[in-house]
């Protein structure tokens, strides 16, 4: 899809050059009739984002067709879906692509984040926010995706698959762990979804839940995993129990509502 902002500047670089071209032929009284539209290249140079995303928000794109498939074959989530939500799933996934920038880690500036998984990192944003009408977490933009587990200023002695930083508004992800995730959800912890709804409640500013003494026994019906494996699969302690469960609600629906058809129900209301 061609990027408006770029369409508009050569709109407007085409008749500057003609009139250019005139002025040098001979024509000096036609160079000033290229000054509008160099002022005019040079605002929607300058506002180009801005622009890009009014384009985007009006005419929405559709991710690619590997990654349709790919959606179809690892989301339960979009597998539930109709159509009509399916290509609105899509859409916001290729919009929060958009609005996210992707990082590799500095020892592989090299390469770059491939399409299929930038795909499936904003997926799990779409499905944290899929109720709410403004959908996009901007207070998060970007996305450093390490290929393995990974220390941090903040954890330098734990080798870990999900953090977020607020101040810089980063999210960092195992990639491997999330897609072991996805291939394997009874068995291995997903901590994509887990930290996006981490983030989710800073972002809505939900307040804390009032949760039952056997929450971890709730936790491990619902989802099939105890508490120590959950922190071996994050690398890190003390996981939030309403972050597990707001995941839970989206992975394990209808285990949940069979389980704990009141907790669910609350979680239910704090996604909406």
């Amino acid at each position: 899809m061609q990027i408006p902002s770029r369409l508009l500047i050569v709109l407007m670089l085409i008749p500057m050059g003609i009139f250019l071209y005139l002025a040098w032929k001979g024509e000096g009284s036609f160079a000033v009739y290229a000054i509008p539209f160099f002022v005019g290249a040079a605002a929607v140079f300058s506002l180009a984002p801005q622009i890009d995303w009014w384009w985007y928000q009006r005419y929405p794109p559709d991710v690619e067709e590997p990654v349709r498939k790919i959606f179809q074959a690892q989301l339960p989530f979009y597998q539930a879906l109709n159509e009509e939500e399916k290509l609105r799933f899509r859409q916001r996934t290729a919009l929060n692509m958009i609005a996210t920038e992707y990082i590799v880690p500095s020892q592989d500036e090299d390469r770059s984040v491939p399409e299929d998984l930038k795909a499936l990192l904003a997926a799990h944003a779409v499905m944290m926010t899929w109720k709410k009408e403004r959908y996009i977490m901007d207070s998060y933009e970007k996305i450093v995706a390490y290929a393995k587990s990974f220390p941090t200023p903040l954890y330098p002695q734990l080798m870990h698959t999900a953090e977020s930083n607020a101040e810089d508004g980063v999210l960092l992800f195992s990639t491997e762990r999330m897609l072991q995730a996805l291939m394997e959800p009874k068995t291995v912890f997903n901590p994509v979804l887990y930290e996006y709804a981490k983030v989710f409640r800073q972002h809505y500013k939900l307040p804390n839940m009032a949760l039952p003494n056997d929450i971890w026994e709730t936790i491990k019906k619902i989802g099939n995993i105890d508490k120590a494996t959950i922190e071996l699969h994050l690398g890190l302690p003390e996981p939030l129990p309403e972050a597990i469960l707001m995941s839970y609600s989206l992975l394990f629906s209808k285990k949940f509502q069979e389980i704990a058809p009141k907790l669910y129900e609350d979680i239910s209301m704090q996604l909406s």
